[in-house]
């Protein structure tokens, strides 16, 4: 069908040139099915686009917007009189012939993909300063083509950027990377994302994966094969299953009752097609006479209340999470109407994802079971109801949601990363506190091609807990921070001493807040466990994997060296978070205005402390500049400690005592040589004294020496925070 459709637009031949304007008003009237012939002229100036003397467009980009939204619409209007003609068909002869009802039933268009009214827009929910060049949104086929003139983020299923040249295709792709960032996070059933770049007449698909954008070959407007690829892929959008378009069958918007329902899954049962499966290799004569046992794991819904975090990177896990309340497939309330908080991520993850042991699934399983039964816990704890892998119907068979699944969506295989590079290159990217990739790794045209299937694997896990929490930037005070961070800690030794687990991720997104807004006490609570690990899989003498969050993780996470991980680790990262909060400050008006720009210097106040350094630089200098701050209690005062805001006091008191504890235990030595022993050489500062590292290959480093006093300083900073939790409880009296 695409083949004829191309053949017959593209068999006019007008020269005359419109201008933009005459365009979209002839654009315009054909939404109304008038006036056919008028956008096969449109269509044809786009195949001379960029062909003067000169070799390339003297027009402007925006000439570009009329001539692909004349094809765009010229498509949907084919594409929905085939499918018109072999409803009819089906209908006449259904009671006839089953076969030509089955073709026609095949034939059905899911949808209809239509530009905008006008280009170079910004859409609403989009907090960008830039505008959108153009988009596809979709169209119900059964429905008059319209052109909208007000979109939203969330209708938007692919967004198309143009350019005037084909030698700007990385321009064009910067900017899809940039854009596609508020689709995943006002699209909570977004998967994956397609876009489209236009430079001239040269047209590429883009898939956003959660690793990389796959870029495809070039389809030319100019030449006949090229403008039919195009036609293939607009057909092909219009027909092919939403899982294909990158969204979740399993998330789906109820407007009865204008909530999102999420369908979720329990792994601790079997699944539904595996029951069958089952049944299936029994003798035909006891087939009938099994049915599907009762625990076989239907999804139970959940009805969405509201959102605590948004999937708001274009990489990485894409991690949201949601307050929700179970219900039935329609959205009617189920029980007593408990909230709970369901966690949708892509966790990397060993095949097959089932049987990982270090999934955060099993994980809190393991913490969940352990923790009920263990004496004198009185703190909170994540309580997992059940989690699993999510799975939907590919192709008539039930699949879990892997990144092995998009690849079969392409019809294509991934190919794993560990089958062609070494295990020293396959380290986990660092994460900023925004869930955010520290480094892209989209690629480039100026790069040499790799083997675009070379991709990690990710599963894509849910997990319903309880108790509900708040972000603890909702803080009311320093009393309460220090409080959520004690309790957050209890939570820590005891997960590590019952559980044997490891957190890995002390981070501001990782505690939660619980209670006190409605007069009831505050309690902390600490979340995610994506990157824990038992501690006897720590503890093999393997090299430790990096692993947590800028700016909080410990100075041997950054440096990726082979002193083995502890609990100390994590009580560093504490240090870092209390340092960070007290510095940019607690509340939103604070952080804000730190981070704000000056006129005259162009910078923000926050740039010109030395604890920027945390977050703003590479790993290595990160690393030197952290051992350089804790090197001493004078170091510590005055890099970190005369930058807290005035008003938290409690604060600095706290942070001398753990910096004291972490770094200055008299059986390592204290911090005597940190800054002695950089890792990798380091860029010179002939302008600061402190940047010129002093090696000493005979000295041991105090962090790796530390490990061995392990217990006691954990002791000791337990201690120091059941004290100050104390202490802010009664002052809050």
């Amino acid at each position: 069908m695409h083949s004829e459709l191309e053949a017959y637009i593209f068999e006019c031949d007008d020269r005359q040139r419109r201008t933009n304007s005459e365009l979209v008003q002839l654009l315009a009237s054909a939404t109304r099915d008038q006036n056919e012939q008028g956008l096969l002229k449109i269509i044809n100036q786009w195949t001379r686009y960029g062909t003067g003397d000169s070799g390339y467009s003297t027009e402007p980009e925006k000439a570009l917007y009329p001539m692909f939204s004349a094809l765009v619409v010229y498509v949907a209007m084919h594409l929905r009189k085939h499918d018109n003609e072999h409803q009819s068909v089906g209908i006449l002869t259904r009671s006839r012939t089953k076969k030509l009802a089955s073709i026609a039933s095949a034939s059905e268009i899911e949808r209809l993909l239509l530009p905008p009214a006008t280009g170079d827009f910004k859409p609403a929910g989009f907090d960008e300063d830039f505008k959108v060049d153009s988009a596809l949104v979709s169209h119900l086929p059964g429905h008059d083509i319209e052109l909208q003139t007000n979109l939203d983020c969330r209708d938007i299923l692919a967004i198309v950027e143009f350019t005037q040249m084909t030698s700007m295709l990385d321009d064009a792709l910067k900017q899809i990377i940039l854009y596609n960032r508020n689709i995943y996070r006002s699209q909570h059933n977004r998967r994956f994302v397609w876009a489209l770049t236009i430079c001239s007449t040269q047209v590429h698909a883009c898939l956003l994966l959660h690793d990389a954008v796959l870029v495809s070959e070039i389809m030319d407007i100019a030449i006949s094969d090229g403008r039919k690829q195009l036609i293939e892929l607009l057909v092909n959008w219009s027909m092919c299953d939403q899982s294909q378009l990158g969204y979740d069958p399993t998330i789906r918007y109820n407007a009865d009752i204008e909530k999102w329902i999420i369908d979720s899954f329990d792994d601790a049962t079997d699944s539904v097609n595996h029951a069958i499966w089952k049944r299936q290799q029994q003798p035909r004569s006891r087939q009938k006479r099994q049915r599907i046992a009762k625990n076989v794991s239907l999804p139970k819904h959940y009805k969405v209340n509201r959102f605590l975090f948004t999937a708001n990177s274009i990489e990485g896990r894409h991690t949201r999470c949601f307050v929700a309340e179970e219900c039935d497939y329609n959205g009617n309330s189920v029980g007593g109407g408990e909230e709970v908080v369901i966690k949708d991520a892509w966790a990397a993850t060993n095949y097959p994802p089932q049987q990982d042991a270090r999934s955060e699934i099993k994980m809190l399983r393991t913490i969940s079971d352990t923790l009920e039964a263990a004496p004198g816990v009185d703190h909170l704890y994540p309580k997992m109801l059940h989690g699993g892998h999510v799975r939907f119907m590919v192709d008539g068979e039930m699949r879990i949601d892997t990144t092995d699944t998009i690849f079969k969506l392409l019809n294509a295989e991934r190919v794993d990363r560990s089958e062609i590079e070494e295990p020293e290159s396959q380290e986990p990217p660092l994460q900023h506190d925004n869930d955010d990739v520290f480094s892209h790794t989209h690629g480039s045209t100026s790069e040499p091609k790799r083997n675009w299937r070379c991709q990690p694997l990710r599963a894509h896990r849910r997990i319903v807990m309880t108790p509900v929490g708040r972000h603890i930037h909702l803080v009311k005070s320093q009393e309460e921070l220090i409080i959520v961070l004690a309790d957050a800690m209890r939570c820590h030794s005891s997960i590590h001493k019952h559980c044997g687990i490891l957190h890995r991720d002390i981070s501001e997104n990782n505690i939660l807040m619980v209670g006190g807004d409605k007069g009831d006490p505050v309690q902390g609570l600490l979340i995610d466990y994506d990157y824990s690990m038992p501690l006897d899989s720590e503890n093999a003498g393997r090299r430790p994997e990096r692993s947590g969050t800028l700016p909080y993780m410990s100075i041997g996470n950054i440096e990726n060296n082979d002193t083995q991980r502890t609990a100390l680790d994590d009580w560093e990262s504490l240090l870092y978070l209390i340092c960070w909060c007290a510095t940019i400050g607690l509340t939103s008006e604070k952080r804000s205005k730190i981070r704000e720009i000056a006129n005259d210097t162009k910078r923000s106040a926050l740039s010109k402390l030395p604890i920027h350094i945390w977050i703003d630089d590479d790993e290595e200098v990160i690393a030197y500049t952290k051992r350089t701050h804790m090197h001493s209690k004078d170091n510590f005062k005055y890099n970190i400690l005369q930058h807290f805001h005035d008003e938290y006091d409690q604060l600095i008191f706290l942070a001398i005592e753990l910096h004291e504890a972490l770094f200055l235990h008299e059986g390592c030595e204290g911090a005597a040589v940190l800054k002695q022993l950089p890792t990798r050489k380091r860029p010179v500062d002939r302008s600061n004294p402190l940047s010129t590292p002093t090696t000493n290959s005979g000295l041991d480093d105090p962090l790796r020496k530390r490990v061995q006093y392990e217990q006691a300083i954990v002791q000791n900073l337990e201690q120091v925070m059941a004290r100050y939790r104390e202490m802010m409880i009664e002052s809050m009296r």
